[in-house]
């Protein structure tokens, strides 16, 4: 059997590479990472090499150039810090592949102020495909957490996540926190669910921001 074939940037392949036009055509970089198979070793600049984690494929990226972060399926992060996942780097866009339980995770535990913060701009994390298809934050680790996301920057777009505020047992006071510097930030086909249980405050809250 002709074993698969890794090109940066591009698809593994039986054969020649082919580049994954749609979304991801990009000038930049395509960075890869599950945490099932991955090693902060590798470059991750192919699927069969990936970063085991999104902070350190994301912080490969530079400024504006177009760069992308895939999260492969089945990939799964525990978050017990503050910012443990900051979106400091302009123009990048994050994508999440996967369906059901099987979608990238999240899980914010240990500390109230575990989060993930975005504080430069035109970031995105969205899912491939249509609603429920990006990745899934859980802001039930830990009773309390202030704000699962914090964002601190303008043009942040969030779209086909979900964001999973209260258990029986632990309830977040918010999902989506902003400053006044979170202009033009666009949510498209989100979910931010809980149960009845007391606790979560509000799901999104906008401090300010323009547009």
């Amino acid at each position: 059997t002709m074993p698969f074939s890794a090109h940066p940037g591009l698809l593994a392949t039986l054969g020649a590479p082919y580049l994954n036009a749609s979304p991801l055509l990009t000038p930049g970089e395509i960075y890869f990472v599950n945490s099932l198979r991955g090693s902060n070793n590798n470059d991750g600049r192919d699927a069969l090499r990936p970063r085991a984690t999104w902070q350190s494929a994301y912080n490969k990226c530079r400024a504006n150039r177009g760069d992308i972060v895939c999260l492969l399926p089945g990939h799964a992060e525990t978050y017990t810090t503050a910012a443990a996942m900051l979106m400091n780097i302009a123009g990048v866009r994050t994508y999440a592949f996967g369906e059901g339980t099987n979608r990238p995770t999240f899980t914010l535990s240990s500390v109230v102020g575990a989060s993930i913060d975005v504080t430069a701009a035109n970031n995105m994390v969205a899912g491939i495909g249509g609603p429920d298809s990006g990745i899934i934050v859980d802001a039930t680790g830990v009773a309390a957490i202030t704000a699962a996301l914090n964002v601190q920057a303008s043009d942040f777009q969030f779209m086909n996540n979900r964001v999973i505020t209260a258990t029986a047992t632990n309830q977040a006071v918010l999902g989506l926190l902003t400053t006044a510097a979170a202009n033009r930030m666009r949510l498209y086909g989100n979910r931010f669910e809980g149960t009845v249980d007391a606790g979560t405050s509000t799901a999104i809250r906008i401090v300010g921001g323009d547009q």
